[in-house]
């Protein structure tokens, strides 16, 4: 006779850019394993490769296509993901900001996961850039492998990164007849870099304003007492 199973209990939260619920598990011993030590590793890349997996095998609704999530999506939902597979709480460190502070002390803070909120999502409208009267783009928010993939290109300018997440994260092309999702190779860079400046600058703008998943801490020195506020913004500095 084999031993029993053991049963998981399922969760529901909402994907934040879409307002889309979705159920999930929490995950496994064997699973965290693999985060734990991608997390201890400090590389960024291992940490959204381990975290991809786990929402992969996590989340149980079967339309949620983790690999194009927005980046905030992901990380807001490896949050919750995370609060019911650990614990609602997580400890960080933090020393003061002023780096000429003469009190070099680090204090360990514990962060409720559950207070960390979903971003705050741009009417969906903002999403469609009109270039002239009557022809426009429609941009996605970039995923996190768009993010990633930007972040270690060494290779290209500040400007070439954001022609590339512009053709990265273009859904579509529309004028007042007709919408336009399907590219020829080639063809939307060519759109793209017919753009003139201040069109490229409106598209562009889209970038400078993305959602972030952030929360604000405060908290007060152990050694000699003073609070200070500080933001944590991004998935791994949510753990460090």
């Amino acid at each position: 006779m084999g031993i029993p199973s053991l049963s998981v209990p399922e969760f529901e939260t909402t994907i934040p850019s879409t307002g889309k619920k979705i159920r999930f598990r929490p995950f496994l011993v064997k699973e965290e394993k693999v985060l734990f030590i991608a997390l201890e590793s400090k590389d960024q890349k291992e940490t959204v490769r381990a975290v991809t997996n786990l929402l992969k095998n996590c989340i149980l609704t079967e339309d949620v296509d983790v690999d194009k999530l927005a980046s905030f999506d992901f990380e807001y939902l490896f949050l919750q993901l995370r609060s019911k597979s650990i614990g609602e709480t997580t400890e960080l460190q933090f020393g003061h900001s002023n780096e000429n502070d003469e009190c070099k002390h680090r204090t360990k803070v514990t962060l409720n996961l559950q207070e960390v909120k979903p971003p705050k999502i741009p009417d969906e409208s903002a999403r469609n850039i009109m270039l002239t009267d009557t022809i426009g783009i429609r941009l996605n928010y970039p995923s996190i492998n768009a993010v990633q993939m930007l972040s270690e290109d060494n290779e290209s300018n500040e400007f070439e990164k954001v022609l590339k997440m512009v053709e990265h994260s273009t859904e579509c092309i529309f004028d007042k007849d007709q919408v336009y999702d399907s590219f020829e190779p080639g063809e939307l860079a060519k759109f793209i870099g017919d753009m003139s400046q201040a069109q490229f600058e409106k598209v562009a703008g889209f970038f400078s304003v993305l959602p972030l998943l952030t929360h604000k801490i405060k908290w007060k020195c152990e050694k000699c007492e003073k609070e200070e506020v500080v933001e944590v913004v991004g998935l791994q500095n949510f753990f460090t």
